[in-house]
């Protein structure tokens, strides 16, 4: 997100702005019920938060920050975006400054940028910060370490992968109640046994992308657009649903993968059910296989002797095709987890695809399925070259036409950082 330090005029002026706070400001209704941005006099800090889709930035007051930290207790607050710590020359820092009004209205310690940082200036702050914190190091000496670490490597990158020189080694700021010698401790204990048992075990679920012959690089916005689609309503209702459409070679595929990984390991979704047809013409029957013996193959159920599966995987297994089908989709509908079908133009055996068709029977199951699991807690995800309009036909269509995101290709910049791997 964006921070800046501005008077009303020139909050007023940032759309359309040649500078990063290009923008289009949501000045009434703010989401949350906080009404309309008023007229102030002077400056004041803000911070830009995500808004509606007609309306997308939501500038919020510092006030308006602090009090969500302190109601929720929160006594430390970490703020990477730019000018987060500034204040103007001459004025009262708790005044004009968004540390110092989280400062004032009870947050004890604030770290933030007194400036304009750059994106490998904020990748530094993070990895030295916590490196120091979980050497059981207070805030404010953790904070001394990053300004050492921008000191002894003073080299950024710049737009099209440029390397330029900055001595910003001072940007970093810590406001702390108290004074110097107040510290922002942050105790480290080892795992209990059942702590370290729980998390081996999320271990051995996570999924993970396959490796790549370069590096994952360009899709920061791609992802932004793909998670409002999935998240914001439209026409009054969440659409969980989402068709990625792109030319071959678009690097459809890698994102996807990536999207499962993050979503994982972000805690957004809880399993990942990946089903790509360039490797073979997936069945409804065998897909809800594999997705039954994740979801209830490990659920905490006592088994009887000699049984070798958990009840509710052999029921599962016993049940017919149709209630097979209910029994899955209510566990997606019910818990956030996701599914990815891709390379769906193999499907359909369209031109350039490789050919994994489904009959049609099987294709109106797969669709009827995926009507099913609409409006639900699951996103879906579907990869496609084309526009798969099997899925948008007929009563109750899983898809509709809005539900689609076209991939372009990547931009100049980030084409630049991948031509340097």
């Amino acid at each position: 997100m964006h921070g800046a330090v501005l008077t009303h005029d020139e909050l007023r002026k940032t759309e359309g702005r040649a500078d990063p706070l290009q923008f289009k400001v949501q000045w009434k209704n703010r989401p949350g019920g906080r009404g309309d941005l008023d007229a102030y006099d002077g400056e004041k800090a803000f911070l830009f938060f995500e808004g509606t889709e007609a309306e997308p930035f939501d500038p919020a007051e510092a006030s308006e920050v602090a009090d969500l930290l302190t109601r929720h207790q929160l006594p430390i607050a970490i703020l990477n975006a730019c000018q987060s710590g500034r204040h103007v020359e001459g004025a009262d820092a708790t005044e004009s400054s968004l540390a110092g009004r989280l400062l004032q209205a009870g947050v004890k310690t604030v770290l933030a940028m007194s400036y304009s940082v750059t994106v490998s200036a904020a990748k530094i702050t993070m990895e030295s910060l916590y490196r120091e914190l979980f050497k059981e190091n207070d805030l404010s000496r953790a904070v001394r370490q990053v300004r050492y670490a921008f000191y002894g490597n003073k080299e950024r990158r710049a737009g099209y992968n440029q390397r330029i020189h900055l001595e910003d080694w001072m940007l970093p700021v810590v406001f702390q109640r108290g004074g110097i010698d107040a510290g922002a401790l942050l105790p480290i204990r080892q795992f209990t046994i059942d702590e370290e048992v729980a998390w081996y075990a999320s271990q051995e679920i996570l999924y993970r992308a396959p490796k790549l012959n370069y590096e994952f690089v360009g899709r920061d916005v791609d992802i932004l657009e793909i998670e409002k689609m999935l998240l914001r309503p439209r026409e009054g209702k969440r659409r969980n649903l989402l068709l990625i459409r792109g030319m071959g070679g678009a690097g459809k595929t890698s994102l996807l993968h990536h999207l499962g990984e993050w979503w994982q390991t972000t805690r957004f979704v809880r399993e990942v059910f990946y089903f790509g047809y360039d490797e073979k013409g997936w069945t409804l029957d065998q897909i809800l296989d594999k997705i039954a013996v994740r979801l209830f193959g490990s659920e905490a159920e006592p088994r009887s002797p000699g049984l070798d599966e958990p009840p509710a995987l052999m029921k599962f297994r016993a049940m017919t095709r149709a209630a097979k089908k209910q029994m899955v989709a209510k566990k997606l509908r019910a818990t956030r987890h996701l599914l990815i079908l891709d390379n769906l133009e193999s499907i359909t055996g369209a031109h350039l695809a490789i050919r994994h068709t489904l009959p049609s029977e099987e294709r109106d199951m797969l669709r009827a399925f995926l009507a099913d699991l609409a409006d639900s807690e699951t996103p879906v995800l579907l990869g496609s070259r084309g526009g798969e309009g099997w899925l948008m036909e007929g009563p109750s269509p899983p898809l509709r036409k809005n539900d689609v995101y076209d991939l372009p290709g990547l931009d100049a910049e980030a084409v630049s950082i991948l031509k340097m791997l």
